[in-house]
């Protein structure tokens, strides 16, 4: 049994490493900045480029996900917060399907989410509202660690 039905094709992966991707999302274009110039290590850089798995991840949210299921919550508006979201498409994709988000990432990384909220801010109609916030794991665990 399959979690999610998916066969890789990702017309947009010949674009990795260009400064703007485009993707179809939602039956809308959604533009993502990059930059693609500094060098990607796994500790560094890491959310500069749109993995493959982001876009996977967006498909799921756009096809599969039941998005019904949250009109029941308490209060009836659902928000995301999204933890390292690098260049944002995954959360961009819950604020087209009508969800307040929050899109996070280490402080330095946070005018590369604004660049791209601001790039897509055309193409959603509803009122939802999405914003940028700086979130940096390692002081949050130091945090946890000293207050207990």
């Amino acid at each position: 049994m399959e979690l999610v039905k998916w066969k890789y094709c990702n017309p947009y992966s010949n674009q990795k490493y260009s400064a703007t991707r485009s993707f179809q999302i939602c039956g809308r274009q959604v533009l993502i900045n990059q930059l693609p110039e500094e060098d990607i290590t796994l500790d560094s850089n890491t959310g500069n480029v749109v993995w493959d798995g982001a876009y996977v991840m967006c498909k799921y949210l756009e096809n599969v996900y039941n998005w019904d299921k949250l009109k029941d919550c308490s209060p009836p508006q659902a928000t995301c917060l999204e933890l390292g979201s690098g260049t944002g498409l995954a959360g961009l994709t819950a604020w087209l399907k009508g969800v307040d988000v929050y899109l996070s990432d280490l402080p330095t990384k946070t005018g590369l989410l604004e660049s791209n909220i601001a790039t897509n801010r055309h193409i959603v109609t509803a009122q939802n509202s999405i914003q940028a916030v700086p979130l940096d794991w390692y002081l949050i665990s130091v945090f946890i660690l000293f207050a207990t």
